[in-house]
């Protein structure tokens, strides 16, 4: 009898856990307020995105051009995946993209890059992180993780755990293609509802994709999605990266899945001139968390020296820019 008990206790257990984990994968932008439910870290008081406000961020001396290593790779051999939520490119396993930083005591081992971007016939949020209360059009997050570890799970109790690179989007009417990140969009839009993915043969350099200047705000936060994790050390480009509207177009195209059919206008597929809104259930963008309080924090900033003036004694340590040039940083 005991044993039986036992066994209907565990299977209940099991059975609980199970269904936690399910639901906490639906989540919803739409559902923002709603996420601690299932995923508690993220009603906790240092989560990320955050509003910066430039004139109380405070420069720190320790701070210095960021040390990125092999970031002149090529991103080839990656994979892009429409995991519903966003288009995300896994690393190639062959490569190995690291950080570090003046005040850093440990290196972190880059895993992925995603996308936040507006939604068609929306306003004008489209970043996750605000300046002075100004949005961008989309945002790049380069994600680390500390070496010698391999999963987020290994480092949600570390306050530095995780390092994300933001990266500020922005379209510049008439601008031409940005050549770097349509090498990208080539495969992302083949990726064009959830669960489908598309290998990337011919990437630009991860050094490619970020802004010349080195200047960042820099400051401790969380994951941007559930679990929220608190256990991300973020490090936000000031400057954002010029793209075209047709490449924003590229993002607005993914969907997180297909629309059902329409019977009255086609009964033996998909709608392909369904209403606005209508295609506004499908899309993928507005795919943003509301910026969240400070709670206290503080963010402190870099500012970058002029890096065309070249300094004639190499360090160990240097920054890559783009074109193959290098710049030697004291």
């Amino acid at each position: 009898m005991f044993l039986s008990k036992l066994r209907v206790i565990i299977s209940f257990v099991c059975f609980y856990a199970l269904t936690k984990v399910v639901r906490s994968s639906e989540w919803k932008y739409s559902e923002t307020q709603q996420w601690y439910k299932d995923a508690p870290q993220c009603g906790n008081s240092a989560q990320s995105p955050i509003n910066i406000d430039t004139m109380t961020a405070l420069p720190d001396a320790r701070l210095g051009v960021l040390k990125l290593m092999n970031y002149s790779q090529t991103l080839s051999g990656g994979q892009f995946i429409n995991n519903g939520h966003s288009v995300q490119l896994n690393f190639p396993k062959d490569k190995s993209f690291r950080l570090a930083g003046n005040e850093m005591t440990d290196t972190y081992t880059a895993l992925q890059l995603h996308f936040h971007w507006v939604g068609s016939g929306s306003d004008d949020v489209g970043s996750e992180h605000s300046v002075n209360g100004h949005y961008y059009d989309a945002e790049m997050h380069i994600v680390h993780i500390k070496d010698p570890y391999t999963s987020v799970d290994d480092v949600k109790s570390m306050q530095d755990g995780l390092a994300v690179i933001g990266v500020f989007l922005k379209v510049k009417p008439n601008a031409a293609d940005n050549p770097h990140f349509q090498m990208l969009l080539d495969t992302a839009k083949m990726c064009s509802f959830i669960g489908e993915t598309a290998d990337l043969e011919n990437g630009p350099s991860l050094i490619s994709l970020i802004p010349e200047s080195a200047s960042y705000y820099r400051y401790n936060g969380s994951l941007t999605t559930p679990p929220c994790y608190e256990t991300v050390l973020w490090t936000i480009y000031q400057n954002p990266v010029i793209i075209s509207k047709q490449q924003l177009d590229s993002f607005q195209s993914l969907k997180k899945t297909k629309p059902e059919p329409d019977e009255n206008k086609d009964p033996n597929g998909y709608d392909d001139h369904a209403s606005d809104v209508h295609d506004k259930n499908y899309e993928l963008g507005d795919n943003y968390r509301p910026v969240q309080p400070l709670n206290g924090r503080i963010v402190t900033a870099f500012f970058d020296i002029d890096l065309s003036k070249e300094v004639k004694e190499p360090d160990t340590w240097h920054y890559e820019g783009r074109n193959g040039c290098v710049t030697y940083i004291r």
